[in-house]
């Protein structure tokens, strides 16, 4: 005895997922859509990754302390 599949046409569904665009007049092709000229995002993300490091290095100081007794 053979099972059927539950869905109809499940083999096609595989193939076309896999599959890619192909490049054309879409809007990825004109470019990025934001660009920060000016730099303001980038340093702003530095600052606050500088902000956790330095919380994360004070946090483990804090815990360091405590296990020394």
């Amino acid at each position: 005895m053979q099972s059927e599949p539950a869905i109809e046409g499940h083999e096609g569904a595989r193939e076309a997922r896999g599959r890619r665009r192909k490049g054309g007049n879409g809007a990825s092709a004109e470019g990025p859509v934001f660009v920060d000229n000016s730099g303001h995002r980038s340093k702003l993300l530095r600052r606050l990754g500088l902000l956790l490091g330095v919380v994360c290095i004070a946090y483990a100081a804090v815990l360091g302390a405590t296990f020394m007794g």
